[in-house]
C-alpha cells in the first residue's frame, strides 16, 4: 500500500475488496499459532512487542497531547463565545478534580511502592520524585507570559491532564518491578492468591518441602487501565481523522458539489451499475487516509496489546514471569517523553515565531 494515491491504483482492491481471503487467512493465523514450537520464537516475539509497543506508546503520547489540547481550547472558546459560567466552573473543576488526582497518585506511589523502609527501593523514589518535579515544571510554563502570549489557549487544563498521565505512566511503570518487596500485591486486596511461595516446616524445624506455584503471565490493574487508555487512543484517533476529512471537504464544496453533478448527469445516461459503485468510491480522486501507516500503527497497536494481555511477560525468565526490567524502563522513558512532547508544543512558538503551528 505504499504510495497509493486514490482507489483507482491497482492495488486498491488488495485493501477494500477480497474480504473472504482475507478472513480465511485470519482464520489460518489463529489456528496455526497453536502449533508454533516452543523455543527461540518466544523471546524474539518478545523483544519484537516491546519495540512495537513502545513505539505505539510514542504515538499514544502525541494523540493524548493533542487531546489535551483540542478539549482546552475547545472548552476556552465556547466560554469566550458565549460567556457562559458554566464553561469557566467546568473549565475550573477538571483542572482542579486532574491535580488532586495527581497528588493523591503520588502519595499513593510513595506509601505503596518505596518499601517498607527508606532506601529499599531507591528507584521507586527516584521515578516518583523526578516526575512529580517535572509535572511541577510543565505546570508553571504552561502559565508563563511568554508561553500565554503565542499560546493564549495554554492553561492548566491541559497541564493537569499531561501530569496525571505521567503519574500513570510511573505507576505502570513500578508495577513492572521484579523486585516483590518494592510493589504491593494487589490481586489480594481484591481476594486473590498471592504469588509467593510456601514453605512446610516439619515438628524438629527442618524444611520439608517448598511449593513454588506455577506462575503465569496474568492482567493487574495498570494493564487493565493501559488497555483502557489504548481504545481511548485508537477511537479518537479515527474521529480526529474522520472530522479532518470531513472538513476538508467542506473547505472544497464547489470541487464536491461539480463532481456529484457531473456523476449524476453521466449515471442519467444510462452506464448503469458500474457509474453508481464509482459514486459510491471517495477515494477515486484522493484517499482519505494513509493506507500504508494505517497497517503500520495497527500493527504497533496490536503488538502493544499483546504486551499488555500478557502483562509485558518475559518468557523464559524464572524472576521476571510476570514483570521485568525491560518494561519498567519502557515506561519511565515514555513518562519523560511525554513531558519532551507537551513542553515542545508549549516553548516551540517561542523558539519558532517565524514558523505557523496553527495547523
Amino acid at each position: 500500500m505504499i504510495r497509493v494515491r486514490t482507489s483507482r491504483d491497482p492495488r486498491g482492491p488488495i485493501q477494500n475488496g477480497f474480504w473472504g481471503i482475507k478472513f480465511l487467512l485470519l482464520l489460518g493465523g489463529w489456528i496455526g499459532a497453536f502449533f508454533i514450537p516452543h523455543g527461540s520464537f518466544g523471546p524474539v516475539m518478545m523483544w519484537i512487542g516491546m519495540l512495537g509497543g513502545m513505539a505505539f506508546i510514542l504515538v499514544q503520547l502525541v494523540l493524548i497531547v493533542d487531546f489535551a489540547h483540542t478539549w482546552a481550547e475547545t472548552w476556552q472558546e465556547n466560554y469566550r463565545s458565549s460567556a457562559d459560567q458554566n464553561w469557566f466552573w467546568a473549565l475550573l473543576s477538571a483542572t482542579v478534580f486532574f491535580y488532586i488526582c495527581c497528588i493523591v497518585g503520588i502519595g499513593l506511589c510513595f506509601g505503596y511502592y518505596t518499601g517498607l523502609h527508606a532506601g529499599d527501593c531507591r528507584l521507586h523514589e527516584f521515578f516518583i520524585s523526578f516526575n512529580m518535579i517535572l509535572c511541577i515544571v510543565l505546570s508553571v510554563v504552561s502559565v508563563l507570559p511568554v508561553v500565554q502570549e503565542q499560546q493564549p489557549n495554554s492553561g492548566l487544563l491541559q497541564a493537569s491532564f499531561v501530569s496525571l498521565y505521567i503519574i500513570y505512566l510511573t505507576w505502570s511503570a513500578m508495577s513492572n518491578q521484579p523486585d516483590k518487596l518494592c510493589k504491593p500485591d494487589i490481586s489480594s486486596w481484591f481476594g486473590g492468591k498471592s504469588s509467593n511461595a510456601t514453605v512446610s516446616v516439619g515438628d524438629s524445624g527442618d524444611v520439608k518441602a517448598i511449593h513454588i506455584p506455577d506462575e503465569r503471565p496474568s492482567m493487574d490493574a495498570a494493564s487493565i487501565i493501559g488497555l483502557i487508555i489504548w481504545f481511548a487512543c485508537v477511537l479518537y484517533s479515527s474521529i480526529r481523522s474522520s472530522s479532518n476529512y470531513q472538513a476538508a471537504r467542506l473547505t472544497m464544496s464547489d470541487r464536491v458539489n461539480l463532481t456529484e453533478a457531473e456523476m449524476t448527469e453521466t449515471g442519467s445516461s444510462g452506464t448503469g451499475t458500474n457509474q453508481s459503485n464509482e459514486s459510491d468510491d471517495d477515494e477515486r480522486d484522493g484517499v482519505t487516509y494513509n493506507w500504508s501507516l494505517f497497517h503500520i500503527m495497527f500493527g504497533l497497536a496490536t503488538l502493544y496489546v499483546m504486551m499488555t494481555l500478557t502483562n509485558w511477560y518475559s518468557p523464559g525468565g524464572i524472576e521476571s514471569i510476570s514483570a521485568n526490567m525491560a518494561a519498567v524502563w519502557v515506561k519511565a522513558i515514555s513518562a519523560w517523553l511525554c513531558f519532551g512532547i507537551y513542553m515542545w508544543t508549549l516553548v516551540a512558538p517561542v523558539v519558532l515565531p517565524d514558523r505557523d503551528f496553527s495547523i
